[in-house]
């Protein structure tokens, strides 16, 4: 009597909807009980099988109705519906957080020289890529130069891309918008408040910049 569904924002399974006069409407004292209690709730186990999407809960149902048990459970994690705009807000969020390489083609991932030197430390475990063998501006300046074809010798020659180096380059412009992008989305999520004079003895914390350069040539502020 349960109808799954997939959340497109986390893609898990989720209950979509009951339907009168099933077993699961029975579970409470009527089937608006039941629709008010586990409607949008997410599917966390069954049968203690822990379950992520709609493929895995439909392939444990399929072999618990082979088995016939006389009985299982069905653990849920119910959580309050979003409304529309919410559920906009929260996914312009996640889009901005956690890009969507399948949406976001253009994404670039951020691998640090640190996650370098130790995968290739594995691979070759005889030969040493540690700092002083490999300096981490000659191994930086070879990550950008690779890493977009619309890097300028300018930029390559940076090694680590910092805010003031990059403010005296040609390309500042592009850089500056986006940091204006980012900042102007994240007026639209509301994360800043009013400015206010620092409170006594507060310690304040300075946002950093993050650079880097997407495959299609966008040069990306975070």
């Amino acid at each position: 009597g349960l109808s799954l569904d997939t959340d497109n924002l986390t893609n898990r399974v989720f209950i979509s909807d009951i339907l009168k006069n099933s077993s699961a409407s029975r579970m409470f004292s009527s089937h608006k009980a039941a629709t008010n209690a586990i409607r949008g709730a997410y599917v966390v186990t069954i049968d203690t099988t822990p379950v992520f999407t709609a493929a895995d809960a439909e392939s444990v149902l399929h072999r618990l109705h082979l088995h016939r048990p006389p009985s299982f459970t069905i653990e849920f994690a119910p959580e309050k519906r979003m409304a529309a705009q919410q559920l906009r807000d929260a996914l312009h969020e996640h889009d901005l957080f956690q890009p969507d390489l399948v949406a976001d083609t253009a994404h670039v991932p951020v691998l640090s020289l640190d996650h370098v030197r130790s995968v290739a430390a594995i691979r070759f475990p005889d030969d040493d890529f540690q700092s002083p063998t490999l300096p981490y501006d000659f191994a930086s300046a070879a990550v950008h130069a690779i890493r977009s074809n619309a890097t300028t010798p300018a930029e390559q020659a940076l090694g680590h891309f910092t805010r003031r180096k990059l403010k005296k380059l040609d390309t500042w412009p592009l850089w500056e918008a986006g940091e204006r992008k980012q900042l102007d989305q994240f007026y639209e999520l509301g994360m800043y408040g009013m400015p206010v004079d620092r409170p006594p003895d507060a310690i304040v914390l300075r946002q950093h910049w993050q650079y880097h350069i997407k495959r299609d040539g966008t040069r990306r502020a975070r």
